[in-house]
């Protein structure tokens, strides 16, 4: 239709199944684009280029190479990059970690709810955590776990990014002592859910959430095994299934 006018298209192969639960296995959302295009190859119109991420999921740093890159032979194609603040992410971080300290710091408890309050501590640690600043993350971590305004569901917060940034740090002794306090109170969660959800529904149910949970028990694990605890280290590892979830570890 539109050769004719000297026309170019181009189509976007980035494409996958949005409601793909993570845990299913057999959907494969990194190869979704080379498996809706690839058998097409050499069938396009000469007019016709396909524009194919760098990466197949979404421009994540340390994604590899598209699949469509090398794999299409016979079709026109063309790269797509992004070079945008959106996908840095430092400098979000920074700024949440400013924004976050300022209310900590100006806290009024007859203008704000206690629950907005622990939000703001969890933000800091896992934003430090992002950042690659593990020292940073376990020093305030440690001083929000002091602090008596934390209520049990924030500290279940804390416990997981303390956890693998004491991991990361090598300080394997700590990693494991974040790691139970983490299962102590997941524990009393799964058996008192009611009280829990009561003191905090919203974010704070949050802190009993599954990747919270896998990397706790992944990094505990580690900690353990380097520790020679190789008997708590299978109890941990045992806590959860992990036959049919992904461990955290690098």
């Amino acid at each position: 239709i539109i050769k004719p006018y000297g026309g170019i298209l181009i189509w976007r192969c980035f494409v996958y199944n949005c409601t793909q639960d993570w845990r299913d296995y057999k959907t494969d959302r990194a190869r979704a684009g080379y498996d809706n295009f690839i058998e097409m190859d050499g069938d396009y119109h000469e007019n016709v280029i396909l524009q194919i991420k760098n990466g197949p999921m979404d421009f994540q740093i340390r994604e590899a190479v598209s699949p469509l890159l090398g794999g299409l032979r016979k079709t026109n194609q063309m790269l797509e990059v992004q070079i945008a603040q959106e996908y840095n992410f430092l400098k979000e971080y920074r700024k949440s970690i400013e924004v976050s300290m300022e209310g900590i710091e100006n806290y009024d408890e007859k203008k704000t709810h206690v629950i907005f309050y622990n939000s703001l501590c969890v933000n800091v640690v896992e934003r430090y955590l992002k950042l690659f600043q593990y020292e940073e993350a376990l020093s305030y971590g440690r001083r929000f776990l002091a602090d008596k305004r934390m209520i049990c569901l924030a500290k279940g917060r804390l416990y997981a990014p303390l956890c693998a940034a004491a991991y990361k740090l090598d300080r394997y002794e700590e990693c494991v002592e974040f790691t139970d306090l983490y299962l102590g109170i997941h524990e009393d969660y799964l058996n008192n859910r009611e009280k829990y959800e009561m003191l905090g529904a919203g974010f704070m149910y949050g802190s009993m959430k599954e990747d919270d949970l896998y990397n706790s028990a992944s990094f505990g694990t580690a900690a353990n095994l380097i520790l020679g605890n190789y008997k708590k280290a299978k109890e941990v590892f045992e806590y959860i299934d992990f036959e049919k979830k992904v461990l955290a570890l690098d």
